[in-house]
């Protein structure tokens, strides 16, 4: 499992929530999340400055100061060179920021969007993450359940719910299972039976995490996690 240690305005169907973190004057830390199974690789640049540059299906790009006098953001295909999308977007100094692009599930070309990574520290003795849902296969809203090995989920409660296909969620506070992790578990809203049981996401306190829902070989929910 690859854990992406660093983590994007919610022009797409994406509701994230918050800001913060404080850097330089005049630049934000921004960076991408590629989820567009129909491009190999993307590339990701400004007028000014490069964020990722041949990144693969779903990998996240370290985070790239960004000049705020930046007024596009430019994502295009990494093989062809093909313009995939141009933000005109108004970044705010000190905030940071997560490129996202993903096939929607009508069809057509893939969308472009960002939201804001909010960058708060956790509370002493927690973690905090959010979750990505882009599993094609998944048509329909879910609820996510961060369940200890071999913990029964019909007793147990969603960590998030009702997360329609293709948004992300808010930001959610635990306590870090320092033993053995969490399994990450996903169920139709509403429902216990599993779509997915996932292994294995070992988070620490002070974590700022984000659990990203794709679709892996014949359309399973795959996941991957990565710490701001």
């Amino acid at each position: 499992m690859r854990n992406y240690r660093s983590l994007l305005l919610g022009c797409l169907a994406i509701s994230a929530l918050g800001c913060g973190g404080a850097t330089d004057s005049g630049v934000s830390p921004v960076r991408a999340i590629h989820l567009a199974k129909s491009v190999n690789a993307i590339d990701v640049v400004t007028d000014l400055n490069e964020i990722a540059a041949g990144l693969a299906y779903g990998d996240a790009s370290s985070f790239a100061n960004v000049s705020t006098a930046s007024p596009s953001i430019f994502v295009n295909n990494s093989g062809t060179g093909a313009s995939i999308a141009t933000l005109d977007v108004s970044l705010v100094a000190g905030s940071a920021y997560t490129v996202v692009d993903y096939d929607p599930i009508a069809g057509g070309a893939p969308v472009v969007g960002m939201i804001i990574d909010d960058r708060t520290a956790p509370a002493a003795g927690s973690f905090r993450f959010r979750v990505f849902e882009f599993a094609d296969s998944v048509q329909s809203a879910v609820d996510v359940y961060l369940l200890l090995p071999g913990q029964d989920i019909a007793t147990a409660a969603p960590a998030v719910s009702g997360l329609t296909p293709q948004t992300v969620s808010g930001y959610t506070s635990k306590a870090p299972n320092n033993t053995t992790g969490y399994r990450v578990v996903v169920t139709n809203t509403g429902s216990k039976t599993i779509l997915a049981d996932l292994t294995s996401f070992v988070p620490a306190a002070g974590q700022i995490d984000s659990i990203v829902l794709e679709s892996g070989s014949g359309n399973a929910i795959t996941f991957q996690w990565f710490t701001e």
